[in-house]
């Protein structure tokens, strides 16, 4: 399945996972393939923000769980949610050919839900950028769930495990492994 390497679909029973694994294996490809979309418009110094929006934008599984409403329609969060956002935007890009632009204006009126540190007309770090925002969405995924990390009991995984089964882990998680071997 389309699991993150550190959550393996035989070791965790379907019913601890909190967004099905075969769903995002389904999303995985594109279900319709479009031409060139949107640029974006630069709202004072979010070049930063716009390029991390077109790489989520053509990454299929992302893309494919927005067009259906994945998480807007489990959010349950009064007020400014950042991934159902993150989900309009996407949306919005796909409905759209490359002679619009789009202003990504909802996103960059809230940089500082993403990460308290940025400003808005000041320059950013890209990665640091689509780090926060999948932190963001991960929070918002696993709040949809009805879920905070927090204790397990003897019947249920681990808090950080079923962490990892929300979609956004799913599609950008994983584990780093690495090993030295002396000569």
């Amino acid at each position: 399945p389309a699991a993150s390497a550190s959550v393996d679909s035989a070791t965790l029973p379907a019913e601890h996972w909190l967004f099905p694994a075969d769903r995002v294996g389904a999303a995985l490809r594109w279900r319709k393939v479009g031409g060139a979309g949107p640029g974006l418009s630069n709202l004072g110094n979010t070049c930063f923000m716009n390029s991390v929006l077109q790489c989520l934008t053509y990454t299929a599984p992302l893309a494919n769980l927005a067009l259906e409403r994945a998480h807007s329609r489990a959010c349950s969060k009064p007020g400014y949610c950042t991934y159902c956002a993150l989900e309009k935007h996407l949306r919005e890009a796909h409905g759209r050919n490359a002679r619009d632009e789009l202003t990504p204006r909802q996103l960059a009126s809230r940089l500082r839900v993403v990460a308290k540190h940025f400003r808005t007309g000041q320059q950013q770090d890209a990665h640091e950028y689509f780090l926060c925002l999948v932190e963001a969405c991960q929070t918002a995924a696993l709040r949809a769930a009805g879920r905070e990390v927090g204790s397990a009991t003897a019947e249920a995984p681990t808090p950080q495990r079923l962490a990892e089964t929300t979609e956004v882990l799913q599609v950008f998680g994983g584990t780093l492994r690495s090993q030295v071997i002396c000569s």
